[in-house]
């Protein structure tokens, strides 16, 4: 576990100023990564090149790190961790007595000489590395299928510099820090991932690749959703027992051989299934595991259909321990929404850094999520998912069955449940005039707090809908798009980069096995049919872990963090929010995004509401960036303020040191 950076010059010689010039290009970008890092950086040169490793935590083992092979003239940097490695060395005849001691890296140089450009394809596991390959002057880069370890860089007529972390790329020198016009930070499943909130630097999309000359850069996709092959089995029986077995798969893989190992546990069935399977093979291998819990359990009164019963029978049926996060305070959730624009904390969960600290304090050091599942192996589909692949019987057939397990009449069902249920309740919507006027949609009533002449303004097109759209729902795209959509757009790639970043400050390494290669392409691969079957959805991950899980597997809802989140918003906006804009805007600031008199007219106006603050705190965040004078008082604020609390977790004073 570790970053990687690199620079590429191709205008420094084999000695001379050139190469101090090099050499000290890398040593800016990473000082900067050195912040995130634990240990001794290891760094080579040679001609245009320079590479760089940082450990990520103080016994980070050598699966990453630099690995060279003289008689190719390769040097691989990479943050990896592979799962096929016995299949790897069998294709690559790699010598028994070797086999235990080869480091991930060196096989993948291994896989480069073999395949080149077509290597990473053989790959299974999590992975970002880059290749000089000195003979042909160029550099090879990939990252694995979904993007859990991050890749930015920067690329003009002189130099290539590549690194784990936005800023590190961000501290060369001659890499500009401009914002990028129009570039929208909001979330989109079909936002391109490859753009950042920075104008020069750029991240490598997941599944792709790329090769780096001194003529230019070629980035393309080593792999391709719209090329998985359907999968066909007989019986609903062998699609059970197939996907059994590739979960366990996906977790065992997963599970260190050594140390302790904690697993996310929120009673939804992606952490559920993978904290069982992992709580069940550690038991069979000897492994320390523990499970955690976002919130105290106890933090308010159990509800029908909460989480927590199932946390709990999960916790007694294995017999191991689970550590609740504390409850988040305002202070602490001011850090994780008032950032500063491309630190470390894209796509993060509010509650994550909280867990992941007391993972850390318990002696974890690897934490098994289920991130990643409800959109792809545990993606429930579409109550009219026989509909949409037509087959009207099997739609109808659903709908009889689903009906006596939730105790409605099959009428009832299908008008609560299906669109064609939806239209009759939304014509009369439409004749009463209860429908939103598109041209006074939210983001436009908010977009007053932007100044007009602000270069970067909130793309509000995607938001505002026709009457017809909001009329006549469009059908929702089959399983397969819906999984290409979340594997290939901005929202998975940017929540993995914001944990395995922030992971790096803990020096915790997440693993996800709900994004597991073959789990992903066996769900895309079979009918869509049996994610709703039998009156059920996620039919067929119910039927998986049947003998799994409790018998108090149930459709659970998340009250709790539904209440916590509701109480946390109303003491964000009491405490901090409303009093921090309240100084900024009686100060005397020079704005360059912010229309204050808008701001202050959105604050008037939501007296009683506590999701106010989302567009200002957005434009905040970007102010931030440009105006590092207000940067410094609005930490120095939050963390003055937290002082006076009680806080258990001191995360601003940290941040701000």
């Amino acid at each position: 576990m570790g970053a990687i950076a690199g620079v590429i010059n191709w205008r420094s010689d084999s000695g001379g100023t050139g190469i101090s010039q090099l050499e000290t290009n890398l040593a800016r970008v990473t000082t900067q990564m050195g912040k995130i890092g634990a240990g001794d950086r290891k760094t080579w040169s040679d001609g245009p090149a320079a590479l760089s490793f940082q450990p990520t935590a103080p016994d980070s083992i050598e699966a990453g790190s630099l690995a060279h092979d003289s008689e190719a003239r390769l040097t691989i940097v990479g943050d990896v961790r592979l799962d096929n490695r016995a299949s790897l060395c069998d294709q690559l005849s790699v010598p028994a007595d070797r086999r235990e001691n080869i480091s991930d890296a060196a096989l993948i140089l291994l896989a480069y000489r073999k395949w080149e450009f077509e290597c990473p394809d053989h790959l299974l596991g999590d992975f970002s590395f880059a290749i000089w390959d000195a003979a042909n002057r160029r550099l090879f880069a990939a990252r694995d299928l979904a993007g859990v370890r991050p890749f930015y860089y920067h690329v003009d007529d002189r130099q290539f510099v590549f690194a784990s972390d936005l800023p590190a790329v961000s501290a060369a020198e001659g890499v500009p820090w401009e914002l990028r016009d129009g570039y929208s930070a909001g979330k989109g499943a079909d936002r391109d991932p490859a753009p950042t909130a920075f104008a020069t630097i750029c991240r490598l999309p997941q599944h792709h690749a790329m090769v780096v000359t001194e003529d230019g850069i070629r980035t393309f996709a080593w792999w391709a959703p719209e090329r998985v092959p359907e999968v066909r089995h007989r019986s609903d029986a062998d699609y059970v027992e197939a996907l059994r077995d590739l979960l366990h798969k996906a977790v065992a893989c997963r599970l260190p051989e050594s140390g302790s190992v904690a697993a996310h546990l929120s009673g939804g069935i992606s952490s559920s299934s993978v904290a069982t399977i992992a709580s069940q093979l550690a038991h069979q291998g000897g492994q320390d595991l523990s499970f955690l819990h976002a919130l105290p359990r106890d933090a308010t009164p159990l509800v029908p259909k909460d989480e927590r019963r199932l946390v709990k029978a999960i916790i007694e049926q294995e017999g191991r321990p689970c550590h609740d996060a504390p409850s988040m305070t305002p202070f602490t959730a001011a850090w994780t929404r008032i950032r500063h624009i491309g630190d470390r904390q894209p796509g993060i969960q509010l509650r994550e850094p909280l867990t992941r600290r007391t993972a850390t304090e318990h002696g974890a050091h690897i934490l098994l999520t289920g991130l990643g599942g409800s959109g792809l192996a545990t993606y429930s589909g579409s109550y009219d998912q026989h509909l949409y692949e037509g087959h009207p019987i099997q739609w109808l057939s659903f709908f009889r069955e689903y009906a006596p397990l939730h105790n409605r009449p099959i009428v009832g069902a299908i008008v609560s449940k299906s669109h064609l249920g939806r239209i009759p309740r939304k014509l009369r919507k439409f004749c009463r005039g209860q429908f939103r006027n598109p041209s006074k949609g939210r983001l436009q009533q908010e977009g007053s707090i932007w100044r007009e002449d602000s270069l970067y303004r909130p793309d509000t097109d995607g938001s505002q809908k026709s009457l017809w759209n909001q009329f006549i729902t469009r059908p929702t795209n089959s399983v397969r798009e819906v999984h290409i959509r979340r594997l290939c757009g901005a929202d998975l790639v940017s929540a993995l980069e914001g944990w395995t970043i922030n992971g790096w400050n803990e020096q915790v390494e997440y693993r996800h096995p709900m994004l597991d290669r073959r789990l992903i392409e066996f769900v895309m691969g079979i009918p869509g049919s049996l994610l709703c079957h039998h009156g059920y959805m996620c039919w067929l991950v119910r039927e998986a872990m049947k003998d799994v899980l409790p018998n108090a597997w149930g459709p659970f809802a998340k009250p709790a963090l539904q209440q916590d989140r509701t109480r946390l918003n109303a003491e964000f906006d009491r405490d901090v929010a409303r009093p921090l804009f309240t100084e900024l805007l009686a100060e005397d600031w020079d704005w360059q995004c912010i229309e204050p008199a808008g701001v202050q007219r959105v604050m008037d106006s939501s007296r009683n509401s506590g999701s106010w603050w989302g567009g200002p705190v957005s434009a905040l965040r970007i102010e931030m960036f440009l105006n590092r004078d207000l940067e410094r008082s609005v930490l120095d604020r939050l963390t003055e303020w937290e002082a006076r609390g009680t806080v258990e977790y001191s995360v601003l004073r940290r941040a701000s040191a």
